[in-house]
C-alpha cells in the first residue's frame, strides 16, 4: 500500500478529538466538584445541565476552528471535504448538547417554580448571563432550522451561516459572567479559555483576516470554450505571482463582474506554465450565470489550493469512477500516467451521451498506455455502473485502490456496496464537493 490515506487521517482525526474533549470535560468537572463539595439534588441537576453545556461549547468552537479553512488542517486530517464533514459532525452534536443545556437546567425548577421551568429559555430573566444565553439559543435553533429545511437559497444561506459567529460570542460571554461559573473557582473558568480561544481564532481567521487583509491572488480570464450545453472550460492566467498546484487539487474561484462574489470550488483541469484551466458545469444560480457571462478579460480572485485527493498514494493497481464534471481530476491525473508503474481502469459516468468531455483525450490515453483502460457508461443508453458489473471487468476487487468523484448519490451508496464486496473502506477514496 502507499502512503497514508486521508480516510486514516479522518478516523484518526475522530478518535483523537473525543480523546481531547473527554479529557478536557472530566478535567473540568472535576474542578467544580472539588471547588463546591456539596452533592444537594437541585445542585447534580445543575451540574448535569452545565456539563452538557460545556460539551456543546467545546464541540461548538472545534467546529469554528475547522470552519477557517487552514491549509495545516488538511495535514493533520485530510481533504478540505474531510474537514467539512467533520466541521458539519461537531456542529451538529454541539448543537444537540447546546439544545439539551437550557432544558436539563430547567428540570431543576419543576417542584418549586413549573412557571419558571417553561419561560426559563426564554430571556426574561434578571440575569444579564443567562439573558445572553437564551439569545444565543434561539438565534443557533433559528439558524438550524433554515439551514435544516433550506428555507433560503446557498448565497443567502452562507451569509446567515456567518452569525454562528455571533451566537459563539454570546455564548462566550453567557460562560465568563455566569454566577455559577465564577463561584465554580478560577480554574474551571480558565480552562474553558481554551475552547473560547480556538473558536474565537477561527471566527477571526475566517472572517476578518481572510475576508479583510489577506490579499487573494487575482487571475485573468484568457479564453473560454463552451463545450456542451451546459459546460464550459475557462482558462486563465495569473496577474501576479501564480498559485502552485498538484494534479487533482482545486481552489475556490470568485468571479468579479456580473457574476455573483460568491466563493466556488473548481478543481484544476490542466495547467501549463502559470495558466490554468477549470471546467465549469452548471448546477445552480452561480454556475448557470458563469456559464452565460464569463469571458476573456474578466477577474477571479483565487483561494486555495486545496486538496489531498491524490492517486500516487493509492497502490499499484486502480480503480478510477468519475461521475459527470467529477471527470477532472481524472483528466488531471492522466498526463502523468506514463509513468505510473500500476494497471489503472477509468469509468466515466454520465447522464447523456452529450455531457461527455474530454473523450478524445482519453481515448488517446488508451492507446498510449497498455496499462490504462477507459469505459463510458450513459444511463441514458441504459447503461448503469454497479459494483457487480465491476466484479465481471476487473475481477476479484479486495486488492484495488478505488477512487471516485462526482455527486453523492453516485459515490455514497457505491462505497456501501464495494465495502460489501471486499474492499477494506481505507481503499476506497473519494472527494466530495457536495461538502462546500
Amino acid at each position: 500500500m502507499g502512503k497514508k490515506t486521508s480516510r486514516h487521517s479522518y478516523q484518526f482525526s475522530i478518535v483523537i478529538l473525543i480523546a481531547l474533549v473527554s479529557v478536557f470535560v472530566v478535567a473540568w468537572l472535576w474542578l467544580v466538584l472539588e471547588h463546591r463539595g456539596h452533592r444537594q439534588a437541585f445542585y447534580a441537576i445543575k451540574v448535569v445541565g452545565s456539563t452538557f453545556g460545556v460539551i456543546g461549547y467545546v464541540l461548538f468552537s472545534l467546529a469554528l476552528f475547522l470552519a477557517s479553512r487552514m491549509k495545516v488542517l488538511e495535514n493533520w486530517i485530510g481533504g478540505l471535504d474531510q474537514i467539512y464533514r467533520l466541521h458539519h459532525r461537531l456542529g451538529l452534536w454541539g448543537f444537540y448538547f447546546l439544545l439539551a443545556h437550557p432544558l436539563i437546567q430547567s428540570i431543576k425548577w419543576i417542584p418549586q417554580n413549573p412557571k419558571k421551568f417553561f419561560l426559563f429559555i426564554f430571556p426574561f430573566h434578571h440575569s444579564l448571563s443567562v439573558n445572553l444565553g437564551s439569545f444565543a439559543f434561539w438565534l443557533m435553533v433559528i439558524i438550524i432550522v433554515i439551514t435544516i429545511l433550506k428555507l433560503l437559497p446557498y448565497d443567502r444561506w452562507k451569509l446567515i451561516h456567518k452569525l454562528m459567529a455571533l451566537v459563539f460570542v454570546l455564548a462566550s460571554l453567557h460562560f465568563l459572567l455566569s454566577r455559577d461559573r465564577l463561584s465554580s473557582g478560577i480554574s474551571s473558568l480558565v480552562l474553558l479559555f481554551i475552547p473560547m480561544g480556538l473558536g474565537l481564532f477561527g471566527i477571526i481567521y475566517k472572517q476578518v483576516y481572510m475576508a479583510f487583509f489577506f490579499k487573494s491572488p487575482v487571475y485573468v480570464v484568457t479564453n473560454t470554450s463552451k463545450i456542451t450545453d451546459n459546460v464550459v472550460l475557462i482558462t486563465l492566467k495569473p496577474e501576479g505571482k501564480p498559485i502552485l498546484f498538484t494534479r487533482g487539487q482545486y481552489a475556490f474561484f470568485s468571479f468579479v463582474g456580473e457574476v455573483s462574489r460568491e466563493q466556488h470550488p473548481f478543481t484544476i483541469c490542466h495547467f501549463q506554465d502559470s495558466s490554468i484551466s477549470i471546467l465549469a458545469k452548471v448546477r445552480g444560480d452561480f454556475t448557470k450565470a458563469l456559464y452565460n457571462t464569463v469571458n476573456a478579460g474578466m477577474r477571479a480572485r483565487l483561494e486555495g489550493p486545496y486538496g489531498r485527493f491524490d492517486y500516487t498514494r493509492g497502490g499499484k493497481d486502480q480503480i478510477w469512477i468519475a461521475g459527470g464534471v467529477g471527470i477532472v481530476p481524472f483528466l488531471a491525473w492522466g498526463e502523468t500516467l506514463a509513468t505510473w508503474p500500476g494497471k489503472v481502469d477509468l469509468f466515466y459516468c454520465i447522464h447523456r451521451k452529450a455531457d461527455a468531455v474530454f473523450l478524445d483525450k482519453f481515448d488517446k490515453m488508451k492507446e498510449e498506455n497498455i496499462n490504462f483502460a477507459f469505459r463510458v457508461f450513459c444511463t441514458e443508453e441504459n447503461q448503469r455502473l454497479s459494483v457487480k458489473e465491476l466484479q465481471e471487468i476487473e475481477g476479484s476487487l479486495e486488492k484495488k485502490e478505488v477512487f471516485m468523484c462526482g455527486p453523492r448519490r453516485l459515490t455514497h451508496p457505491f462505497v456501501k456496496e464495494l465495502v460489501r464486496a471486499g474492499v477494506n473502506r481505507g481503499q476506497i477514496q473519494f472527494e466530495d464537493f457536495e461538502f462546500f
